[in-house]
């Protein structure tokens, strides 16, 4: 038995990726692997969770948006 992993099988080698672009005009586009449906919300979730868990740790700021910012 070979317990040295190949160089094409290292466990940090991305097989997946969802991207979010979000454009001025306020409209978002979503890419990459969105055919599961399921697997793509997953994604998606665990990237939320991933944000959220970060913001967790870290002192809260407040953030005053530019002045070319407008809110809706």
């Amino acid at each position: 038995m070979n317990n040295r992993i190949d160089a094409a099988e290292r466990d940090d080698d991305i097989v997946a990726e969802v991207r979010l672009q979000l454009r001025r005009n306020g409209a978002m586009s979503v890419a990459g692997a969105v055919m599961d449906k399921d697997f793509a919300l997953q994604m998606i979730d665990a990237g939320r969770d991933a944000v959220v868990g970060f913001h967790s740790r870290q002192p809260q700021q407040l953030i005053i948006p530019d002045a070319g910012v407008r809110m809706q």
